[in-house]
């Protein structure tokens, strides 16, 4: 249910920014110099202005054809030299930021190439009055790992999301001011942003930061206002109740977490999702990080086993090692998932 609504959520917030065809052809001629579009001047100028739709039909064939061909360096370079065609035209560069931001960047092939095109797209978004709510879904589902999917805090998963996070906090911190870990910088993206979709993704938003800070310190400062957050998107869905007791259970799951317990609705659902698993075995390994706490430690353990002998390896040799520092602190303090 939680990864539908997130993907449905992200679907309806990329649809309302998909603009007409007539709109994107019908812009005025753009002020950038043809030079700059990749074209001679004499060409630049014919073809920008009488014959600008001409030109735009053949970018968008263009386009089709080399993302089918994978030529995906050569797209990343005709989408930025599209994006100054319309230079006045909102929908337009929104649609062209989200597509390289979300599309593009999960198409390329390694992490570096990966953050360049979504840098590309969040540069276009920063651009436009309703960019930031696209943004702020960018750092919910495309900065590193997909809370759909559980946030992992061990291997080689890890190592990358940490990379695309820092970099992703240095392009929030020189575009908007605050230097901001991920979710926070999600959740300052929406600030003052009231529409439906706007308070679900700040209720999510919020949980996800709650379970970082678990991790991270033991401690989750923003846990009360994110329980409330998702009592308050319980409510909005009073009158259908399987969506209602889903965001409900949500909330118990973080008071449970917050308390060192294992969540009830852990030991409720067999064959419990890997997400909750996941989010579940990271709060109780934070927590017993940070108390040196043996019981919680092994608590973790359990959570991360009752999912089969095959998941969660790395976090398994990790907790491992914290366990014989817990029973023995004359051992060596393990390294620590943030250090």
């Amino acid at each position: 249910m939680r990864v539908a609504a997130a993907f449905a959520l992200l679907a309806s917030m990329l649809a309302a920014s998909l603009p007409l065809e007539r709109r994107l052809r019908g812009d005025p001629a753009p002020d950038a110099p043809p030079e700059e579009l990749g074209l001679s001047r004499l060409a630049g100028g014919v073809l920008t202005g009488a014959f600008r739709p001409l030109l735009l039909d053949y970018l968008w064939l263009r386009a089709d054809s080399l993302d089918r061909l994978g030529r995906l360096d050569e797209l990343r370079g005709l989408y930025r030299r599209m994006s100054l065609l319309y230079p006045g035209n909102e929908p337009a560069l929104e649609f062209i930021g989200a597509h390289l931001a979300f599309a593009l960047k999960s198409d390329m092939p390694d992490p570096g190439s990966a953050w360049n095109v979504a840098r590309d797209g969040l540069d276009l978004l920063a651009r436009v009055r309703d960019g930031r709510r696209t943004i702020a879904l960018w750092f919910f589902l495309q900065c590193g790992q997909s809370p759909a999917d559980g946030l992992r805090y061990a291997g080689a998963g890890w190592a990358e999301e940490r990379a695309l996070r820092a970099r992703a906090g240095a392009w929030y911190a020189a575009r908007f001011g605050p230097a901001l870990d991920r979710f926070s910088a999600a959740l300052d993206a929406i600030r003052g942003l009231d529409r439906f979709e706007d308070r679900m993704l700040r209720a999510r938003l919020l949980e996800l930061l709650a379970s970082d800070e678990l991790v991270r310190t033991g401690r989750a400062e923003h846990a009360e206002e994110a329980r409330r957050a998702l009592q308050e998107s319980a409510a909005m869905f009073a009158d259908a109740p399987p969506i209602r007791d889903g965001w409900l259970q949500d909330a118990q799951v973080l008071e449970d977490l917050v308390a060192g317990r294992v969540p009830r609705a852990l030991a409720a659902i067999p064959d419990a999702p890997l997400a909750l698993v996941a989010r579940a075995g990271a709060a109780l390994w934070g927590i017993g990080m940070a108390r040196n706490d043996a019981a919680l430690l092994e608590e973790a353990a359990r959570v991360f086993a009752s999912a089969g002998d095959d998941a969660f390896p790395e976090e398994r040799d990790a907790l491992g090692a914290w366990l014989a520092h817990a029973r023995d602190p004359s051992r060596p303090r393990p390294p620590h998932p943030f250090d």
